[in-house]
C-alpha cells in the first residue's frame, strides 16, 4: 500500500466518501480502513456530514417564495421605468432605414415595415419552436455516450419499477435526465450500483435495494456486488447494512464476501449483523486466515458482548485455521 501523508490521506478519504476515486484507489482505501480505526472514524464522520448536507439542500423552498418574489418585482417596477419591448426596439432600429414617423409616410414604407416585422417575428417563432423540441432530447443524447465514469457523477433521484424486468431511473448529471429500459441494460446496472452509494438520497437507495430483491440475477454484476460490500462494511444505516448483507448471502461464497463478513463480525456495532455474519462464516467461506489475523479474530470474538457469538466462536476459529486453497 502506498504511504500517504496526513493531508493526502484526508483528501483521499473525502474523495472516497464522495465516491470520486478510481476502483484501484477505492480498493486501497478499503484495505486501509480494515486496519486503521482512526481512518474508519473519519469516514464515518464525513458520511454523517454528507448526509446532513444532502438533507439540508433537499429542503423544499418556502410556499410564500413565489408570492414574495412577485411582490418584490412589482415594487421594483414602480421605481424603474419598464424597458422597451422587443417590438419597440425593432421599430427603433427600422427607423434608421425607413423614416416611419416622417410625414406623410408612403404606403410603400408601411408595407415594407410590415413585411420586415413579419419575417423577423416568424424567425423568432421558428427558433422558439425548434428549441422547444430539441432541448428535451438532451437527456436522450447524453445517454448515448454513457459510461461508468458518467454514472459515477450521477445523483440518482428516483427509481421506479415498471415491470418485473424493466425500470425507469431519474437522475442528474449537470441537467435532469431519465433512462428507461431492462434492468440488465449495462447503463441501468451502472446507475443501480451508483444509487447504493452513501452520498445518494436515502429514498433512491431503498428503491435500488427493492430492484435488487426483485431481480437477484443482478447481484452477479461486479459493480453491484462491490457496492453492496461497501454498504455492508461502512454504511451508517443499520437497515441498509442488513439489506446488503442479506443480498450478498444469496451469492455463492467467495473470499471477497468472506472478508466482508469477517469485517462485520469484528467491527459492526449491531449484534444482529454480527450473528448473521458468524452464521454465514460457519457455513464455509472458501479461504483460511494467517496466524496473526486468526489471533486478532480470536481475541475479538472472546470479548464479544453477545453470548451466541462467544459460544460459536470456537467452531469458526477452528474452520478458519484449516489450510485451504484460496488465501
Amino acid at each position: 500500500m502506498t504511504t500517504m501523508n496526513p493531508n493526502e490521506l484526508n483528501e483521499r478519504l473525502i474523495l472516497y466518501v464522495l465516491n470520486a476515486l478510481s476502483n484501484d484507489e477505492k480498493e486501497e482505501i478499503d484495505a486501509l480502513l480494515q486496519q486503521d480505526a482512526v481512518a474508519r472514524e473519519q469516514v464515518s464522520t464525513l458520511q454523517t456530514l454528507l448526509a446532513r448536507l444532502n438533507t439540508a439542500f433537499a429542503t423544499s423552498p418556502p410556499s410564500t417564495l413565489l408570492a414574495d418574489a412577485r411582490a418584490a418585482l412589482k415594487s421594483r417596477l414602480r421605481l424603474e421605468a419598464a424597458p422597451p419591448s422587443f417590438y419597440q426596439r425593432l421599430l427603433f432600429a427600422l427607423e434608421a432605414f425607413i423614416p416611419l414617423h416622417a410625414k406623410p409616410a408612403s404606403l410603400y414604407q408601411l408595407a415594407l415595415t410590415m413585411v420586415l416585422v413579419f419575417i423577423l417575428g416568424g424567425l423568432v417563432g421558428y427558433v422558439t419552436f425548434f428549441l422547444s423540441f430539441k432541448l428535451p432530447t438532451l437527456s436522450h443524447s447524453a445517454t448515448q455516450g454513457f459510461s461508468k465514469d458518467f454514472a459515477q457523477r450521477a445523483l440518482v433521484r428516483t427509481i421506479e419499477s415498471l415491470t418485473d424486468s424493466t425500470c425507469r431511473i431519474d437522475f442528474d448529471v449537470l441537467v435532469p435526465q431519465e433512462l428507461s429500459g431492462t434492468v440488465h441494460d449495462p447503463r441501468i446496472c451502472a446507475l443501480l450500483a451508483r444509487a447504493l452509494a452513501a452520498d445518494q438520497p436515502l429514498e433512491s437507495r431503498q428503491q435500488a435495494f427493492g430492484i435488487l430483491h426483485q431481480t437477484p440475477a443482478l447481484l452477479h454484476q461486479p459493480d453491484i456486488r462491490a457496492a453492496l460490500i461497501r454498504v455492508v462494511k461502512y454504511d451508517l444505516h443499520t437497515e441498509l447494512r442488513h439489506n446488503a448483507l442479506n443480498l450478498l448471502l444469496q451469492l455463492p461464497p467467495t473470499a471477497e464476501i468472506g472478508q466482508a463478513l469477517l469485517y462485520v463480525l469484528m467491527n459492526d456495532s449491531n449484534a444482529g449483523l454480527r450473528i448473521a455474519a458468524i452464521d454465514a462464516l460457519a457455513r464455509g467461506i472458501g479461504f483460511s486466515l494467517d496466524a496473526l489475523s486468526l489471533s486478532k479474530l480470536r481475541t475479538r470474538l472472546e470479548q464479544d458482548e453477545n453470548p451466541y457469538i462467544r459460544t460459536n466462536a470456537g467452531a469458526l476459529l477452528e474452520e478458519l485455521s484449516e489450510p485451504l486453497s484460496l488465501q
